[in-house]
This record gives C-alpha cells, structure tokens and sequence, in this order.
C-alpha cells in the first residue's frame, strides 16, 4: 500500500455536551503540535492534522452518526465507541479522508480502529499510559503494524522501572506524618467518573451498583474497605446508599498514592481505573471488577492490541525515523538525549492526575487565577505568607465554581449518561484548583481548609 501523508488524530467522533461539534479538538491539537516537529524532520511525507470541522468543515463526524443512524450526541458516542457494527457507507466516507495515509492518533475510538483494519489503513493508537508516578507521563503505544511494534517495543520502558519508583514514593511517606488513622487488613476502593470510556460495556455505562456482590465480597473479606471518591464524579444516592450499607465501609479523600503508601491497605479494587494497575507496582493486591481499560504487557509478540510503554523519545526525530522507515521513506537523523526535565509532558498537557502530592517541583501555574499574579520567587518568602498571599484567590475561584456547580445541579433532575457528560464541562476548571501542588505540611492544611 503506497502511504502519500500522515494524518495525526484522535477521538474527532467525541461530540461536545450539546453533540454540535467536537470534545477532543484541544488533545488532537496538543498531540499534533507534539509531535509535527520530530515527523517533519524525521520524513518528507505531508503531515496533517484532521478533526471534526477540518479545513472549514470538510471532514463532518456528524455524518458518521447520521450514516449508522446515530445523532451527535454523548449517549450515542457511548453506543458507537468499542462497536463492532458499522455501515458501508460510513465505511466509505472513511476511506475517502484516510485512504494512502498513516495514522498516528490520540486515543483513538475502538470503532475507528475496526473501520481502519477493514480498510488495511495502518496506525499507531497514543495513550497516557496509566502508570503515572513516574518522573513524568508518558505514552502506551500500539499499532497494526508487525514491523512497527517491533521497532516500537525495542523503545519499550522496562516494568521494573515502575517498581523502583513505587519503592521511593513509599520510602518518601514513610517519613510523613499520619494525616488518617487506617485499620490493618483494609481494602481501597477507588472510584471513577460517571463517563469513563473505560466503563463502557455494551453500549453502556457500568458502575458500581453493577458489581453488588462483588464489592459485598470484599467488605466480607477485609476489616476496613475505604472508598476514595473520584474528585470530579457526582454525588449518587443510590451508589452512597449502597455504601453506607455496610458497617465497614468508610469514605476517604487523602491522596491516592498517600493512601498507597500506607502498609494497612493491603488491596486496590475498582471497576476499571488505572488505579489498579499502579497499586500492583506498589505491592498490592490488585483487582478489577469489569476489566483492566488497556492490554499492558511486557515482552509481548505482536499483538494489535497491546500498548508497549515509551518515555520521551517520541519527541526525537530520530525515534520517528527509525520506526516509520518501514512504511514511508525517512531520514537518518542523529541520535541523541533531551536534558533531564520532569513534569516535561505534564506540565505541556496540564494534567497531574494527584501526582502533586509526591513532587513538590509541581508549579502553581495550573491555579489560572493564581498563575496571573505577580509574585517575586527571588524573594525569601515563607510557606505561609504565600499562602496568605493567595487566599483570597483561591476563594475568590472557589465561589466561582460552587455557584456554577449550583447552576448545573438545579437545571435538571435526569440522571441520563448525557447529563452526566455534561457535568464533566467543568473539569478542566476544577483541575487547575484542586491540582494546586501541596508545599508542605502547611500548604496542605490550608488548601484542605479552603477547598472543603
């Protein structure tokens, strides 16, 4: 198959709260912008980028709906997303954006993959890998391609790697103070968003009033199950009803990996957060009630599903050369190292997913009110006089979000997977608060203080 371009994508089929266009425009955006340079020094081939809305509309994901008799709406997008069935039509409409290219995409709808492997298009599917206590984040990749994977596993992070920083995190909160007393022989539960792609199963939403006797079987199993809510999920009544049926349930809001370091939490269970799998490196009995959301192996033969773990040589031209010269034609390009930098890709992305808690280097900028302010880090200023000096913004944002948390939570009674996407709007707003890094013992009591 003659390859003319490479087209960068994502999950362009995601529509908006309201279905009238795109919800991953900004990662598509982000990854393309990632990774153009390395591809434009590493090949001649075009380079594109390709969204719901491309070149003014060209591309209309709303027709992929329309053409497997969907509507651009959340509840539809679940429906679609790990389908299998998918018309001829939409097939074609397909075929005439990708045809001759190679994709390299962002989280890439399972439906899209299938549609790609029927039209013999190749790709490679990027992810944030799950393990994310590392120096940094960094990408699973997987791809359909044999000689691709292989190339790619030759860059693969060694698993021990996460083993070893699990024992230095550990290390680290063994010299903290205790901030919860825990029962010996407790479990950890760990709760996720109302819409989760990971949670799909059949065209719907799991959760947890789903697996009533599998969680009863633990609350039988251990002394103390602590529940860690999501930060960002929506009160139940049912699912905090059906908690608090159990005498030895308790909720929690410490930080995830506080909670991992503490020697009484002897298991990690959840539907499918990549909680899980992290809490295997750190020593714990590790089980999910529905399924792990990516295939994780090491040392794996070609597998079209599997994601390898990479670091951040994606970055380097040189990376893309070697591992797209089997497909397109490429340029030697010179081998060599970035300067060490953590938080590189998080701080790119904005996203720290509770890693603040264990890097203090973390900076304030994700508080976007915060970031605006005109404090002089040259001068010897105290933990506690900086946090006098933010307060008021802080508080100032905070009202701002519960006024329009209020706004959301009286406009409507349904409790439909759509408005539960919707809530989700607010997230990345909530995110640059609450990631606000703790400096300190006495940044984390006021921050507790302000925020609750």
């Amino acid at each position: 198959m003659s390859i003319d371009k490479i087209i960068i994508t994502g999950d362009m089929l995601r529509p908006s709260v309201d279905g009238s266009g795109p919800n991953q425009k900004p990662n598509i955006d982000w990854i393309y912008h990632l990774l153009k340079f390395p591809l434009v020094q590493s090949t001649s081939t075009q380079i594109e980028v390709l969204n719901w809305g491309y070149n003014r509309g060209a591309f209309d994901s709303k027709k992929i709906y329309a053409l497997n008799n969907h509507k651009s709406m959340p509840d539809d997008w679940i429906e679609l997303y790990n389908s299998d069935k998918f018309s001829a039509e939409s097939l074609k409409y397909i075929k005439e954006y990708f045809d001759n290219a190679f994709v390299i995409g962002f989280e890439l709808p399972e439906i899209l993959m299938k549609m790609f492997v029927e039209l013999n298009i190749n790709y490679i599917d990027i992810i944030i890998h799950p393990v994310r206590y590392l120096d940094d984040i960094f990408f699973g990749m997987r791809t359909n391609n044999n000689k691709i994977f292989q190339k790619i596993k030759s860059y693969q992070l060694h698993s021990q790697v996460f083993s070893i920083y699990a024992g230095l995190h550990t290390a680290s909160i063994s010299r903290m103070s205790k901030k919860i007393r825990l029962q010996k022989g407790s479990a950890l539960f760990t709760g996720q968003v109302e819409v989760d792609k990971s949670l799909i199963k059949d065209g719907k939403i799991l959760s947890l009033l789903d697996f009533k006797n599998e969680f009863s079987e633990v609350a039988q199993r251990y002394k103390k199950v602590y529940f860690k809510k999501h930060p960002y999920a929506e009160s139940s009544h049912k699912v905090d009803s059906f908690l608090r049926s159990f005498k030895n349930v308790e909720f929690v809001d410490e930080n995830f990996y506080y909670l991992l370091g503490q020697e009484e939490i002897e298991a990690v269970y959840s539907i499918s957060s990549s909680t899980v799998l992290e809490a295997k490196y750190w020593g714990k009995e590790s089980t999910y009630f529905y399924k792990s959301p990516f295939n994780l192996q090491h040392e794996a033969d070609f597998d079209s599903t599997v994601y390898i773990p990479v670091y951040e040589q994606f970055l380097l031209p040189a990376f893309w050369s070697d591992i797209l010269s089997s497909v397109v034609e490429t340029k030697k390009m010179p081998q060599f190292e970035l300067p060490v930098k953590p938080n590189r890709i998080r701080n790119s992305l904005q996203s720290y997913w509770g890693y603040n808690f264990l890097d203090v280097d973390v900076m304030l900028k994700n508080a976007e009110s915060i970031n605006n302010l005109s404090i002089n880090c040259d001068t010897d200023m105290s933990v506690t006089s900086i946090l006098e000096y933010l307060k008021p913004e802080i508080r100032k944002k905070r009202k701002e979000l519960e006024g329009n948390d209020r706004v959301l939570l009286h406009s409507t009674n349904k409790t439909s997977s759509f408005q539960r996407f919707k809530k989700l709007s607010w997230i990345g707003i909530k995110q640059r608060i609450k990631y606000l890094p703790y400096v300190g013992p006495g940044l984390l009591y006021i921050k507790h203080k302000i925020l609750k």
